[in-house]
């Protein structure tokens, strides 16, 4: 993955002898809207087709396809000693995040976030097409927002983790791609089950809690009201399937369509 990463987010735009017309291939995407190039004609079909690809599976998996496998922020977050994910509740920052529910925060971050994301853009796209004509220092503006981002908004709010809390592009909204993918993955049958609420009633650990590096401390409430957990800051990283003592804690997602479609050729094609 981390090959990968670098193959495409820096030898290909920099180093490689196509580094001119990299910005210019469709589906050279960085974050969504941010691409290594402006918001040109060209790049639209391969910009919105992402945005599909990806609106698809985290429909059918989750938005743990972006937050929790294919991104590399999980690489970096999820490589702290446990230690990191108690202080994160200590603080006074740290404890607005907790539970499965938005916090005030979250959804200004993420509304001034995709306001910035589709202004530049469009920004961007009127400046390709010479309806408009601007550059913001020199830059595209696509292409500003982008740098302004990944250059030092996150590495801000990576070096904030004491205060502001493991995952705080997850807590906080700070990531549109990753809100975009959290929607769909809310929308989509992804949740957490258990085989048997009684055991979360009588335990005493809540080991599950403890590990979820969102924060949903109210996942045990969940299970033992409804059998289930289905939370839009639910990520899918598997810390609390895996410390949960009882192993009583499992995925539901797409796969139930494509097991009920293959039952149902099964049926249809079986011999009467």
């Amino acid at each position: 993955m981390f090959l990968s990463y670098w193959i495409y987010s820096i030898y290909l735009p920099s180093f490689s002898p196509f580094q001119s017309t990299f910005p210019y291939i469709p589906y050279s995407w960085f974050n969504g809207f941010g691409t290594f190039g402006p918001v040109a004609p060209s790049l639209l079909v391969g910009i919105l087709g992402t945005y599909l690809v990806t609106a698809i599976l985290s429909f059918l998996f989750g938005n743990r396809q972006i937050c929790s496998v294919t991104c590399t922020a999980p690489f970096m977050l999820q490589g702290f000693p446990d230690g990191f994910k108690t202080f994160n509740r200590t603080t006074k920052l740290g404890r607005k995040t907790l539970t499965s529910r938005l916090s005030p925060l979250f959804k200004i971050t993420s509304t001034l976030v995709w306001a910035n994301i589709i202004a530049f853009a469009t920004l961007s796209y009127l400046d390709q097409v010479h309806v408009l004509s601007v550059q913001i220092l020199n830059q595209d503006p696509t292409e500003l927002l982008t740098s302004l981002y990944f250059n030092f908004v996150w590495y801000i709010q990576f070096l904030l983790i004491p205060i502001v809390g493991n995952y705080a592009c997850v807590n906080h909204g700070l990531c549109g791609w990753g809100t975009f993918n959290q929607f769909f993955g809310y929308l989509g049958p992804f949740k957490l089950k258990v085989n048997d609420p009684s055991k979360c009633l009588t335990c005493k650990t809540v080991d599950c809690a403890k590990a979820c590096p969102v924060g949903i401390t109210d996942m045990r409430a969940s299970f033992i009201k409804k059998g289930e957990l289905k939370a839009f800051k639910c990520i899918g990283a598997g810390e609390c399937i895996e410390e949960c003592p009882h192993d009583n804690i499992f995925i539901v997602d797409g796969r139930i369509y494509f097991r009920k479609l293959r039952s149902y050729i099964m049926n249809a094609v079986k011999p009467q």
